[in-house]
């Protein structure tokens, strides 16, 4: 695999994440090795006994299509007839059709670990950041969606999860556009801070 050049700090590219909407993802193409250098970078997050819980299910070309039907069918099981948005179909199903990957969010959790589960989905979300921000600092845009459906039995029949398996949500990949800004509107830090 060859290194690819990265051109933030890590401090940048913590300032400069963003969610990106695969609506406004480019033509280019994130390349297969360059997915494969972010999900290295999420085998690296912390966690607690080293369980490694975090577990990835890649779609791509014609898979990204059998995905989205998937999550069509499951919003359709999961929301009443009269509650659901005609929109949200053609929703999902642009968003797979604009990303390079769609990458399913999970966690294996150990029936045998003594860990709480929060632990394990601390250390998850931790991977989920890994891959973040080593795609912002390779110009790679992400979306993390994570709908309550997403633990219907569609999904789960989709993604063939093992048993103890979760999916959380997904990430959309693609390009960022060049020069795509997006403003933070966060408070100030002080605020959350209490000197003991």
């Amino acid at each position: 695999m060859s290194t690819i050049k990265v051109e933030q700090t890590v401090l940048e590219s913590i300032k400069n994440r963003r969610s990106v909407y695969p609506e406004v993802f480019t033509d280019e193409l994130v390349t297969k090795e360059e997915l494969e250098q972010l999900l290295e970078m999420a085998n690296y997050a912390p966690n607690h006994k080293l369980t490694q819980p975090w577990r990835f299910k890649v779609a791509a070309g014609d898979r990204k299509t059998d995905f989205a039907e998937a999550m069509v069918a499951a919003y359709e099981a999961a929301v009443p007839a009269e509650k659901q948005l005609p929109k949200k179909p053609r929703t999902i199903r642009k968003r797979a059709q604009k990303s390079s990957f769609m990458l399913a969010i999970c966690m294996q959790r150990d029936p045998k670990a003594s860990l709480p589960e929060w632990e394990e989905l601390a250390a998850m979300s931790m991977a989920v950041q890994n891959i973040w921000l080593a795609g912002e600092a390779m110009g790679i845009g992400m979306y993390w969606g994570s709908p309550g459906f997403m633990v219907r039995p569609e999904i789960r029949e989709f993604l063939q999860l093992a048993e103890g398996e979760t999916c959380y949500g997904l990430l959309f990949i693609g390009r960022k556009p060049e020069g795509l800004e997006l403003v933070s509107s966060r408070t100030p830090i002080s605020e959350k801070v209490s000197w003991l």
